[in-house]
């Protein structure tokens, strides 16, 4: 008789040579599990760039990342700025006029700086720089009225999606054309953001603070999604099948970012380290992590006084585990644009409580696998 501990080493082996022989030969092997990753953060480098402005727009695409708009009281943006993460360079391409608060979007290959104020009556304007070409064109959309703030999402890796309140403009890249489409006024929106999931946009109204408008670019209909939180004023993110709203705009301070699942509609909360407001947060997927950085936090002197002051916060949320990791950027920011290229984190713009025109700063990523 076999002893135990030779027994069940003995059944368990039996067990996967008797599953390897019955499999056909042609059926695939289970795929392993995916490794769970965590993201890290260190400081590399910081640089002192010109076009450095409070409120721009980004993108990244690879080793790549641009800029534009942003705002500043003596001259408005003339270009987009890009960065190069393999050379660590800087670069620049000339917009078709100057502007201010205009936003950035990136799609295969091609660069889109839309919207924008550089005159009070003025149509939509959307410049477009072909990488492989070298070569800038632009549109101009709607008519002549007062600027409304535009938004753009790329849908589908397919589209990129302009809203400048009354239409939307879609750029088609697969056809090289555009296509305006008509917002019905029910459906317009004082918009504090827009993104994508899908072949949906997702809209937040300054005038309906628990209301969603989704507009479906593929079937073309409007619905509306109830929200139990007010969503009216805040900035939007959205990775997978769930939206997070976060970085109050209006200077209001919280301890939460809301979370929205998509499917059931359904709200959580993820709770801050300390109450914070208008900081960046962007998203890296393949560690499935949340990055916090810089913004205003709240508190009281020895006087029992309160203090709203800007943060050096960098807060790595992994979304998996439910922990925060936290350090700290080299200087005081907020109103400031972040993004991972290929190895790397960039913080750029923005304003501390004295100054804009802010270094930008660079941070080594590092994944590593977790049990």
């Amino acid at each position: 008789m076999f002893s135990k501990k030779i027994a069940f080493p003995t059944l368990f082996l039996f067990s996967i040579l008797l599953m390897l022989a019955c499999r056909k030969k042609n059926d695939p092997l289970p795929a392993p599990l995916p490794k769970k990753l965590e993201l890290s953060l260190s400081y590399s480098s910081s640089q002192l760039v010109p076009e450095s402005r409070i409120s721009m727009s980004s993108a990244a695409d690879g080793d790549l990342f641009f800029t534009s708009g942003g705002e500043d009281l003596y001259s408005d943006n003339k270009k987009i700025d890009i960065y190069n993460g393999k050379t660590r360079q800087w670069s620049s391409v000339p917009l078709s006029i100057p502007r201010s608060k205009s936003v950035v979007a990136v799609l295969k290959g091609k660069v889109f700086v839309g919207g924008g104020e550089y005159n009070m009556i003025s149509r939509c304007r959307v410049d477009i720089y072909d990488m492989a070409s070298g070569k800038s064109t632009f549109e101009l959309f709607g008519d002549f009225e007062y600027d409304h703030r535009s938004f753009v999402a790329t849908v589908a890796d397919r589209y990129v999606v302009f809203n400048d309140y009354r239409y939307f403009y879609v750029y088609d890249i697969q056809k090289s054309s555009w296509e305006t489409i008509d917002i019905p006024i029910t459906n317009r929106v004082v918009a504090q953001d827009m993104v994508a999931v899908g072949s949906k946009l997702y809209m937040n109204d300054f005038h309906e603070a628990h209301v969603m408008k989704v507009y479906d670019l593929e079937n073309r209909k409007w619905s509306r999604i109830s929200t139990q939180e007010d969503i009216s004023n805040i900035k939007m993110l959205a990775l997978d099948d769930k939206l997070y709203f976060y970085g109050n705009v209006s200077g209001v301070v919280t301890k939460v970012i809301d979370v929205m699942d998509i499917k059931t509609g359904s709200f959580t909360k993820i709770l801050l380290p300390h109450e914070k407001s208008t900081y960046t947060m962007t998203a890296e997927p393949k560690s499935g992590s949340l990055v916090v950085s810089g913004g205003t936090y709240f508190g009281r002197d020895v006087n029992d006084m309160i203090w709203i002051r800007p943060s050096d916060d960098l807060l790595v949320y992994n979304l998996g585990k439910k922990t925060w990791a936290s350090s700290k950027l080299r200087g005081l920011r907020l109103r400031h644009v972040a993004e991972f290229i290929n190895g790397q984190f960039i913080v750029h713009g923005g304003q501390n409580e004295f100054q804009a025109n802010l270094p930008t700063e660079l941070y080594n990523v590092a994944l590593k696998a977790i049990n």
